[in-house]
């Protein structure tokens, strides 16, 4: 009997060890101040270059960036939507270009088989829940991955391999979801604010930011450098916002002919 309930014993223990391990390695991850979490996103606002040269020659150094990216994301779209209405906000930023309703009605005339209205209302669907719900795969499927043959394309001299670019540019646009926490609560100011006073309080900041972690990371210490970092920076943005368009476009398109 005794042998019986030591021989138990030796095959649950190192189940019961892996589990352990396991879930230590998570939170360790996450929490511990000099390589977790806290420790990662310091150092991505201080010297980004840190980061983003250990994951290749040390990985486990810091969190791993898509790690990084699923967790950072999650936490501030949890946050952001306590205050923003992304879908209110979509709706406006379409209304923008023209009365929705007159552009619909129009359509509708010229092209009377096609369900305008449905068309739009997917639109403005696929375009709240890559922004709210699925910004983690936005980042890693298609934002990461364009900045990344931008920067390649230019800099490919000083960093030689593009999953380096990718990582670079995963870390810093995840990074810079965080800012995404101050604009919700400057959103009673930025609601009385004038166009100009926006973009300052927004695209302006994470743009320096996001050539920041180019220009820290490629190891520029010029003007110049910086200048050459905020022109990857546009160049990949356009890629971005065109590939994204596409996706929601036709995306809307195959869901209205479905529907």
């Amino acid at each position: 009997m005794a042998d019986q309930t030591e021989q138990h014993n030796e095959e649950t223990a190192p189940e019961q060890h892996k589990e352990r391990g396991l879930i230590e390695d998570f939170l360790g991850d996450i929490l511990n101040l000099d390589r977790g979490l806290p420790g990662t996103i310091w150092l991505m606002l201080k010297s980004p270059h840190e980061v983003v040269n250990s994951f290749f020659a040390v990985p486990k150094k810091y969190v791993n960036p898509f790690r990084y990216t699923i967790i950072l994301t999650t936490i501030t779209t949890f946050i952001s939507v306590q205050f923003i209405d992304y879908e209110e906000m979509m709706k406006s930023a379409m209304d923008a270009g023209g009365d929705s309703a007159d552009v619909i009605a129009g359509l509708q005339e010229q092209i009377p088989t096609f369900d305008w209205q449905l068309y739009f209302d997917n639109l403005l669907f696929i375009s709240t829940v890559l922004i709210e719900k699925y910004a983690a795969i936005n980042y890693i499927v298609l934002f990461a991955p364009m900045l990344a043959l931008s920067t390649f394309l230019l800099f490919r001299k000083h960093m030689p391999k593009y999953k380096q670019h990718f990582v670079m540019n995963l870390y810093g646009i995840s990074t810079l979801s965080l800012f995404g926490i101050i604009w919700a609560l400057l959103v009673p100011l930025l609601e009385q604010s004038s166009v100009f006073e926006g973009l300052l309080y927004t695209i302006i900041p994470t743009t320096l930011y996001c050539c920041w972690v180019i220009f820290s990371s490629l190891g520029f210490k010029t003007i110049k450098g910086f200048l050459g970092a905020l022109a990857g920076f546009f160049l990949g943005y356009m890629f971005y916002s065109i590939i994204l368009t596409i996706v929601m476009y036709f995306g809307a398109f195959v869901m209205t002919m479905a529907g």
